[in-house]
């Protein structure tokens, strides 16, 4: 198949994990990857610094995130917009002129105004969720409204907030099997990971790491952008005893591997939708365990009793703790290598790519 894969000028498309990451970069690398493996023909359009086999249209740009301390603050919308576009009308030309079979295109932005000039279908993959805030009304009539689109959830929970878009599909994300290894000897140690704001549930770790009276790490990105976040990093902080609860902070990707490889389970007490959650399938990989609260696509990646513990409450997740060593490490890692490897996310794409494409014509 000749197809474009439209992804993102704004941050790095990816693996390389030396320092904190763009997660759906390092994606898109992948996918990237993995048609240009099964011998596809892939032109990525994404900044001149991407990493990639395919071939490369990057406009001459930097990626924005790289460069974005240098431009005004007035001035960044305006910029970031132009970004977008001109990456965007340059992927849909090349198309058009040059009979690709398919566009692959990562979240909304632009989707709506390009794809109805073009014979060709195109594939969104959601990334985000399909609430108002990341999907607008005027922009969900739009893309209805253009029947070449096709939107790929990656999770079935994430359609709830529009189940009257048009989807192709539902692909979960990959993850590097390689780079998150088994690890069979743990120590006894617990984490929760992620933004320390109050969705991702950090105080009701903590409650529960005391109530089970086991060793917790608090491993995150600090924000402050709102007083709530601050209001609430400080109530994270009151909350933190060294060698009992303590406070890691944000790490370096090339660390998070063996750092969550080597926990008794991982807490995902998460207090939102949330549409994915890659640390999940991260940990699964590893042989680690995840205890989690039933929101957003959680029973969808975790096998109850199996991989970890689905919970409704923190009375729950205090109970699934003193269970933890009836989970085989073996078996997550199994489960992790059949649901969720890069080579199963890539040939899902191309299963849908070829479905779509006879449906088009």
């Amino acid at each position: 198949m000749k197809i474009v894969h439209l992804t993102t000028n704004l941050e790095h498309v990816t693996d390389d994990i030396t320092g904190t990451i763009f997660a759906p970069g390092v994606l898109m690398y992948y996918i990237t990857e993995g048609l240009v493996k099964q011998g596809n023909d892939v032109s990525l359009f994404a900044s001149k610094e991407a990493e990639t086999s395919a071939t490369l249209f990057d406009l001459g740009l930097n990626a924005l995130v790289d460069i974005k301390d240098t431009i005004p603050q007035n001035d960044l919308p305006e910029v970031t917009r132009d970004y977008v576009l001109s990456l965007a009308e340059a992927a849909y030309q090349e198309a058009k002129e040059n009979n690709y079979d398919i566009i692959h295109a990562h979240e909304f932005t632009m989707q709506q105004f390009f794809a109805p000039f073009v014979d060709i279908p195109v594939v969104i993959t959601c990334h985000n969720p399909l609430t108002e805030k990341y999907l607008s009304p005027l922009q969900a009539e739009m893309l209805k409204k253009a029947k070449n689109v096709y939107l790929v959830s990656i999770s079935d929970s994430q359609r709830k907030a529009r189940p009257d878009l048009q989807y192709g599909g539902t692909i979960y994300h990959g993850v590097d099997t390689d780079r998150f290894s088994f690890n069979d000897s743990p120590d006894d140690t617990f984490a929760v990971m992620g933004r320390l704001v109050p969705e991702k549930g950090i105080l009701e770790a903590i409650e529960v790491a005391k109530r089970a009276n086991i060793h917790l790490v608090v491993a995150g990105q600090k924000k402050t952008e709102t007083k709530e976040d601050s209001d609430y990093f400080t109530e994270i902080e009151k909350n933190i005893s060294p060698g009992t609860i303590d406070l890691k902070g944000v790490m370096p990707y090339a660390e998070v591997p063996a750092f969550i490889g080597n926990l008794k389970a991982l807490l995902f007490p998460i207090k939102w939708e949330e549409p994915f959650g890659m640390m999940m399938i991260e940990a699964m990989s590893c042989g680690t365990p995840v205890i989690a609260f039933n929101r957003g696509s959680v029973p969808e990646i975790i096998e109850h009793g199996k991989t970890g513990f689905v919970c409704e409450t923190a009375d729950d997740m205090v109970e699934a703790v003193g269970h933890i060593d009836e989970i085989d490490r073996q078996y997550c890692r199994e489960y992790a290598e059949k649901r969720f490897s890069l080579a199963r996310m890539v040939a899902d794409y191309e299963a849908l790519y070829k479905e779509i494409i006879e449906k088009q014509k």
